[in-house]
């Protein structure tokens, strides 16, 4: 499902761990997803119950899936050190913060979903007559918060 509105952004911190500033914006986004935000369901059903009872359980805030047009950018971002390439995450506490604000970045209109998380994939492909295109992952760790 894109979600991406005239005036949208993706911004990642330059520095991994909880400090850092959200400060860099995504060159040539086309498309921007959210997947796989979800509950886990616990039955709670007693075995004499004639109808099933369910409480929610621990949320998962899902992936955010990127694609963008800037190969020589997103090939920079991706080199050994780079700040999308997955392999740059050497442990647990290797993780971005991420932003993505959706529709005018100036005036009224539009918000913001800030997040951690940290890159899973990246894949850059190219055609004939085609552009060429990065597409990229970010696992989100913990929850999202919104402002506008």
């Amino acid at each position: 499902m894109a979600i991406v509105a005239p005036g949208s952004l993706f911004r990642y911190a330059s520095t991994v761990g909880s400090g850092g500033t959200v400060n860099t914006d995504l060159a040539e986004v086309k498309s921007i997803s959210l997947d796989g935000i979800s509950i886990a369901e616990i039955d709670t059903s007693a075995l004499s119950a004639t109808v099933k009872s369910f409480i929610g359980g621990t949320k998962d805030s899902g992936t955010i899936s990127v694609t963008l047009f800037a190969p020589s950018y997103a090939v920079g971002l991706l080199g050994s050190t780079g700040a999308l390439n997955p392999s740059s995450y050497a442990n647990g506490a290797d993780y971005r913060k991420f932003a993505i604000r959706f529709g005018p970045n100036t005036g009224t209109g539009g918000f913001e979903l800030a997040f951690s998380g940290y890159v899973t994939s990246f894949n850059v492909s190219a055609g004939v007559d085609g552009a060429v295109e990065a597409d990229l992952t970010v696992r989100v760790t913990g929850g999202f918060t919104s402002s506008t």
